[in-house]
């Protein structure tokens, strides 16, 4: 997902978007959806899509 999104803003880096996708569970409303929906797996879906590109950054420890 985050590849998709950097071609639309080349300036993308992985800790902004970490950022952006965890307010995923500030959503009040959420339109209507066709297809059965769980909100409790699109929130867990974002919060470990988050958590995998901040790991995926983090530096490495020096000591």
């Amino acid at each position: 997902m985050f590849e998709l999104a950097k071609q639309k803003d080349l300036g993308l880096s992985e800790f902004y978007f970490a950022n952006i996708i965890t307010d995923a569970d500030k959503f009040k409303t959420l339109p209507k959806m066709k297809i059965p929906f769980k909100k409790q797996e699109f929130l867990k879906f974002y919060r470990d899509l988050s958590r995998k590109l901040l790991l995926k950054i983090k530096p490495k420890k020096i000591f």
